[in-house]
Formats: structure tokens, sequence, C-alpha cells
């Protein structure tokens, strides 16, 4: 990534030789780019939004306006984007762009500094399986973070973590839980 001006960011994409296949220049500096699977597509996520370009080409796909998207991550099948945000994740088809799952931060309160909010997610390719990451800001010295346990889009268990751990999910839907529990 080079930073020639202030508000936008170009993003150079090289082939797996090293050599360059394209410079982008984006509307918003990055939180956290990822590369799919399948290497199709990449996930720009900046503070505002997360723009899902085809990773060939550069090209904007889709855009999605989700505050705080950190890290999303892609299902292992690369159809999926999941998005961790303020006031809630979402998970993306990226064929066709449509919201295919809202996870709001229910049950917790909207967000404010002091609120909380998805941090991290995963899902299993059928999404049947989607372990999240909640962050709890009281404030700058005060930080809890929550395990949620979707199962067929239900809420089955969100539990206070001591520490936080990104918890994964495989591609037939079966995971493990980091935490360690006394």
């Amino acid at each position: 990534l080079d930073y020639p001006e202030r508000d936008a960011v170009m993003l150079h994409v090289f082939t797996g030789t090293g050599d360059l296949l394209y410079g982008k220049l984006m509307p918003e500096g990055p939180v956290n780019v990822q590369i799919s699977p399948d290497s199709r597509y990449i996930s720009y996520a900046s503070a505002e939004n997360t723009y899902l370009l085809n990773a060939s080409t550069g090209d904007i796909l889709f855009t999605w306006e989700r505050k705080g998207g950190s890290d999303p991550s892609f299902t292992r099948n690369s159809r999926y984007l999941c998005l961790p945000a303020v006031g809630g994740g979402a998970i993306y088809d990226c064929e066709t762009g449509e919201t295919v799952l809202e996870l709001p931060s229910s049950p917790y309160p909207p967000f404010t500094y002091g609120g909380k909010f998805h941090i991290d997610l995963s899902a299993s390719n059928d999404l049947s399986v989607i372990a999240g990451v909640i962050i709890d800001r009281i404030n700058d010295d005060c930080i809890s973070y929550y395990h949620d346990i979707y199962l067929n889009n239900s809420l089955l268990s969100s539990a206070e973590i001591t520490v936080y751990r990104s918890q994964e999910v495989s591609p037939n839907a079966h995971f493990i839980d980091r935490q360690h529990y006394s």
C-alpha cells in the first residue's frame, strides 16, 4: 500500500511471481485487506466502508457501508464475506453482493464509544455455524470480550472470555473454541 494522498490510498496487487498486476487508487485508507482463498476477490475494509474487488482487474464489485469493519474474512469456498462491524456484523454473498445474514449487536446495546460490537466473524461454507467475538469497550482501561456461537442463524451461546482469541470455523462446520475455561 502506498499513501500518495491523505484521503486516498494506492493498492498494489502482485502476481505470485512478484510482478505488479495493477495499482488501484482507493478512496479511503485501509483498516484491513484480505484475499479470498480462491484468489478471485480482495476485500478492502476502511473505517467507513468495505469494498469487494475483482482481484484480477481491481474493479470494485460491491461497496458496503460498515463502520469499523476491521477484520473481514472469507468462507473457505470464497462464496461469502464475513464482515464484523460496529452495530453488528453481516455476511455478504460475493457473487451478488446481497446481504445473506445480519448479526445485530443484540443482545447488546447499540454502539457508542462505550458500547459492544463484533470485531471478529468466521463461518462454515454453508453458514450453518458462525463464530464471532464481541468487544465491550466500557473505557480504555476496561474492555471485555464475548465469544458468540450461532447455529443455523440463531445465537446458541454468548460467553465472556478472559482473553481475546479469534475463533475459527472449518468449511464443514466444525469449530474449536480456543478459550481456556477453568
